[in-house]
Order: structure tokens, then sequence, then C-alpha cells
């Protein structure tokens, strides 16, 4: 059985984990906004975008917690 990327979603995230006990993201308390069925494969995040996300996040919450 294989999975199929057809359906494009937009989502709001509230943050990104580290997946524990398997390697990886997790989004924490993901919502879906709505279906994007105008995107297509080519237009998604990859998982390179993901781990940049994830680590700009300590950024800004730093700053947020020096002020």
């Amino acid at each position: 059985m294989s999975a199929k990327n057809e359906i494009g979603i937009r989502i709001k995230k509230v943050d990104l984990r580290s997946s524990i006990p398997l390697p990886g993201l997790a989004l924490r308390f993901a919502r879906i906004l709505r279906i994007r069925e105008d995107k297509g494969l080519a237009d998604v995040d990859s998982i390179e975008r993901m781990r940049e996300l994830y680590r700009r996040q300590f950024k800004v919450k730093a700053k947020l917690h020096s002020v």
C-alpha cells in the first residue's frame, strides 16, 4: 500500500517540535485553513524549509523573552 500526494492544504501551526522517538518534525496544534486545489506538489514546502522554520522559531522566541 502506498500514499499518494494529491491534495494540498494550507495549515496554521502554533509551533514545530522535534518528533520523538522518530527522527523528524511534528506540527503542534496544527489547524487546516483550507484545501489548496491551485497548488501542486512542486509548490509545497520541503523538509529543508520545515527544518529552517524550526530553527528560526527559537530565534524569534529568544527575542521575545529578551525584551
